[in-house]
């Protein structure tokens, strides 16, 4: 049986608690389920990027089979420069009413997502036009459950 739980000097990282994943040895293993050291204990059970190009794109669904509904932090860009987001926005939409002759229109932009069932998450473009439509976002899912009620952080 694996050695799970060290509360003391663990020799790569110091004093600390450490507990390991189940069949894993904490005194040898880097993929810890708690690390005191990180102030939070999150541990990230999965992470990426990914972009919506055209307006119309339909949804993006990322799978992370957790059997639970996990905290979830996303941030999106319409921008991107030399490989960074020169703007960064939590995930929001709005609304706007165009009063332009001879056609009167609503648009929509921004980014929104939500838990589809305790195994994935789903990522939705708001906009309603081509110009508003190009997005890049950023995912973090942590392994911890969902304590925001479906907001995020």
């Amino acid at each position: 049986m694996a050695n799970r739980v060290l509360i003391g000097n663990r020799a790569t990282g110091g004093y600390g608690l450490y507990v390991s994943k189940d069949g894993d040895n904490v005194l040898t293993d880097d993929g810890l389920l708690f690390d005191s050291r990180t102030g939070t204990g999150w541990g990230i059970a999965t992470y990426g990027e990914d972009s919506f190009d055209t307006w119309n794109e339909a949804d993006h669904t990322i799978t992370h089979n957790l059997g639970y509904n996990p905290l979830v932090a996303i941030r999106w860009s319409h921008t991107i420069t030399d490989g960074k987001s020169t703007e960064v926005y939590s995930p929001c939409w709005m609304e706007h009413y165009a009063n332009t002759w001879p056609i009167d229109k609503f648009y929509r932009g921004g980014l929104r997502w939500y838990h589809t069932s305790v195994n994935a998450i789903v990522v939705q473009n708001q906009a309603t036009t081509w110009a508003q439509g190009l997005i890049y976002y950023g995912y973090v899912i942590f392994r911890e459950p969902d304590f925001t009620g479906g907001r995020g952080i």
